[in-house]
């Protein structure tokens, strides 16, 4: 991941990638923890550690209503443990919706993860900290923790994400998002506590847009009316043993980790308002489009349809509906060049069905049947080539009956984003390699890649 990864001295990143004030002179005199005075002893030791760092940093969240504090640790005995992950989190939150669980057992053992810590790592957590008492790491991102990112990707809906790698007496500074991952370079912050004061001391006076949330997505409280409208719906949208409950019950009825939110998507000068859960698809790589499938209820109209948020290269072709867009801020600084992406969220007129679930083959016929037509008019009437044709490319919807009150079967061919139009591809300035999806591609494409199509 060289390429997605790039490394700025400390005070490059502080300054152009942590906006806010500086630590106030009477901070300065006094009042901060004094790293110099703890025993070097503990910096080796992973709970003694753990809780020095929170004792560090919560004076400087207070007036933010922050906290930090251990949400699990690795390995087989306290002997043996060697990585922790801290969780900044509002106090609010954690005492209202957690505090039940918190105080059944407040004390992860070795290799766990508290049910009601693990909630709050995943939708809760403003920023990731990670701590690591080894001797030496090979890799500064390992898997796990990329896989402790991404799961704070996938609950939350967010821009980017602040996190901090802890290695004894060393710290890293990092910000994450789809584009990439910008680090500082590591340094000791016991002999430099200032800079790892002023890093926590902004966080705590962010804004939500500033530690990376999305701005047109917003919680739904338990006395939200439109979330009474969504319960007295489901019966109706959603029959019983179909498809459409199956989605249901995966986006509105996963449980407490995907609470159902509000996505305000501009529509002219018109604000839509819509509902949504769990992703029913979410792309698998950490860096890329980011795509987040969901199904969402229409709060005006009290219909289903199909939410697709996702990042798109900002380029002149695509035209967003926003003035003032979110951006990726990371890939100026990346060692390969990148083209800023642009988060976009399109609605569905309809909520339609992946083609896999059709009930009989007179509905898999009929929907192979309008996508294809679907791709021909197309390219006849405009010459574009979709370039990615595919089972999961391909939906239909049942829920328009005929006049003889039978379902009418109607096929449509989604995901156009890697489209291109007969001549771009004959263009020399097109990259040489074949994108699309491989598995669907014909063996003449993939033996001649450089042919247009």
């Amino acid at each position: 991941m060289t390429s997605n990864y790039t490394v700025l001295d400390k005070g490059s990143f502080l300054e152009e990638l942590v906006p806010g004030p500086d630590l106030p002179d009477t901070s300065r005199a006094g009042g901060l923890f004094e790293f110099r005075k703890v025993p070097r002893g503990v910096f080796e030791n992973g709970s003694q550690l753990s809780d020095l760092l929170c004792e560090a940093i919560n004076p400087l969240l207070v007036s933010s209503a922050l906290k930090v504090e251990l949400a699990s640790r690795d390995g087989d005995s306290d002997s043996l443990v060697t990585k922790r992950r801290l969780i900044c989190y509002p106090t609010d939150l954690g005492e209202e919706t957690f505090s039940e669980e918190q105080n059944t057992n407040n004390t992860p053992s070795a290799g766990s993860t508290l049910p009601w810590t693990s909630r709050l790592l995943r939708h809760s957590a403003r920023v990731y900290i990670e701590v690591n008492t080894t001797k030496s790491s090979n890799t500064l991102l390992e898997a796990d923790t990329l896989a402790s990112i991404s799961e704070i990707f996938l609950h939350q809906p967010r821009n980017h994400l602040y996190c901090v790698s802890i290695q004894r007496r060393k710290a890293v500074f990092m910000l994450c998002n789809p584009t990439g991952v910008l680090a500082s370079h590591e340094f000791d912050y016991v002999d430099d506590p200032y800079s790892f004061f002023v890093f926590f001391y902004r966080l705590g006076r962010m804004t939500d847009e500033e530690l990376g949330y999305h701005t047109t997505v917003r919680p739904v409280s338990d006395e939200d009316h439109a979330l009474d409208t969504l319960k007295k719906m489901r019966r109706i949208l959603a029959p019983p043993n179909t498809s459409r409950e199956t989605c249901w019950k995966h986006a509105f009825e996963s449980g407490p980790g995907f609470p159902v939110q509000r996505v305000n998507i501009q529509d002219g000068e018109k604000t839509c308002q819509y509902l949504v859960g769990r992703p029913y698809y979410v792309s698998a790589p950490m860096f890329g489009r980011g795509v987040k499938l969901f199904l969402a209820f229409d709060v005006e109209r009290s219909v289903l349809r199909w939410c697709k948020c996702y990042w798109q290269p900002d380029i002149e072709d695509i035209v967003s509906d926003r003035k003032d867009p979110q951006c990726t801020p990371v890939q100026k600084h990346l060692r390969t060049r990148h083209t800023p992406r642009i988060r976009y969220c399109l609605i569905q007129g309809a909520a339609y069905s992946p083609l896999e679930e059709y009930r009989h083959s007179q509905a898999l016929v009929m929907t192979l049947r309008d996508a294809f037509r679907a791709h021909e008019k197309a390219f006849k009437k405009t010459g574009v080539l979709h370039r990615g044709v595919s089972a999961n490319n391909i939906v239909f919807d049942d829920t328009t009956l005929n006049a003889k009150g039978r379902p009418q079967i109607r096929g449509m061919l989604i995901d156009w984003d890697i489209s291109k139009t007969v001549q771009q591809p004959q263009d020399r300035s097109s990259p040489g390699t074949r994108s699309g999806t491989w598995v669907s591609m014909s063996a003449l494409l993939l033996n001649y890649p450089w042919k247009p199509f």
